[in-house]
C-alpha cells in the first residue's frame, strides 16, 4: 500500500525543517563593525564666503532705504505682470471654446505660466520683508514701517492674484 500523501507531505516538510535547524549558536554579533566606526577628524565651518548673493540684514542698516529698494522691486516687477496681462487675456481669449491641449489652449496657459512666473517676482520682496520683521522684532526696530510696506506689497500680489484668477477661470470653462 502507498503511504497517504498527508503522512508523506508531513514527512518532507519535517526533513526540511531539520535541515534548517542547527546546534550552533553562532550568531552574527550585533556590536559595530570596524567600518561601522565613526573616524576621522573634521574641521571648524569655514566662514561665509563675502561674495555670497545671501546676506542676512545688520542690525544697524539704514531700514528706509532697504525698505524703499524692496518696495521698487515689488512695483518694476508688478509692471511686468501688468504690460504682459493683455497677451496673456488674448491668448486665453482666443482659446475659448477650443479643446485641451489644442495650440490656442496650450499658448494660453504658457502665457498663464509667464504671468505666474512675474507674480513670483513681486513676491520675492516679501522673503526679504519677513527676515526684515524678524530682525526688527528682535531688535525693536522699525516694524510699522516694515508693515507699511509689507501691506503696500501684498496690495499689488493680490491685484495680480485676481487677474491670474480670472484668467484661469475662463480657461477651465474652456475645457468644460
Amino acid at each position: 500500500m502507498s503511504p497517504r500523501p498527508h503522512a508523506l507531505l508531513a514527512l518532507m516538510a519535517t526533513v526540511t525543517l531539520i535541515g534548517c535547524a542547527s546546534t550552533s549558536y553562532r550568531y552574527p554579533s550585533l556590536h559595530i563593525r570596524p567600518g561601522e566606526r565613526i573616524t576621522g577628524s573634521s574641521e571648524a565651518a569655514a566662514a561665509q564666503d563675502p561674495d555670497s548673493s545671501i546676506t542676512a540684514p545688520t542690525p544697524g542698516a539704514d531700514i528706509g532705504n532697504r525698505l524703499s529698494q524692496l518696495r521698487a522691486d515689488a512695483q518694476q516687477a508688478h509692471e511686468r505682470f501688468v504690460s504682459a496681462a493683455p497677451g496673456a487675456r488674448a491668448l486665453t481669449d482666443a482659446a475659448r471654446g477650443s479643446a485641451i491641449g489644442s495650440d490656442a489652449w496650450a499658448s494660453a496657459e504658457i502665457a498663464l505660466a509667464d504671468l505666474e512666473s512675474a507674480r513670483s517676482e513681486t513676491a520675492v520682496s516679501l522673503a526679504e520683508l519677513d527676515i526684515l520683521f524678524i530682525d526688527a522684532s528682535l531688535n525693536r526696530g522699525a516694524l510699522p514701517e516694515i508693515a507699511d510696506t509689507r501691506d503696500t506689497i501684498l496690495n499689488l500680489i493680490d491685484e495680480e492674484d485676481r487677474v491670474l484668477s480670472n484668467l484661469r477661470n475662463e480657461i477651465r470653462q474652456t475645457a468644460e
